[in-house]
């Protein structure tokens, strides 16, 4: 697992759509009336999705990121060798 900062993040610890505790125990469905209005605050979609806006960082860690994000190389150091 990628080690990525959280920060600018409003909801760190809150589903943006589900149910329950935190959003969290209930996963969003199209079936449910379950809303998401300011998906970008969030990093997690659902109680187990992350969201694009949290992927978008990782994705950027994983290409370009430091020795500590992507170990022993990032994938763009990958591809150039």
């Amino acid at each position: 697992m990628l080690p990525v900062v959280v920060s600018g993040f409003k909801h760190q610890h809150s589903a943006c759509c589900g149910g329950g505790r935190s959003k969290g125990q209930i996963i969003c469905l199209p079936l449910l009336p379950l809303e998401c209005h300011n998906r970008s605050q969030y990093v997690f979609w659902d109680p187990y999705h992350p969201t694009d806006a949290f992927n978008a960082i990782v994705a950027k860690g994983a290409f370009q990121g430091t020795l500590q994000a992507a170990h022993p190389m990032n994938v763009q150091q990958l591809v150039e060798t």
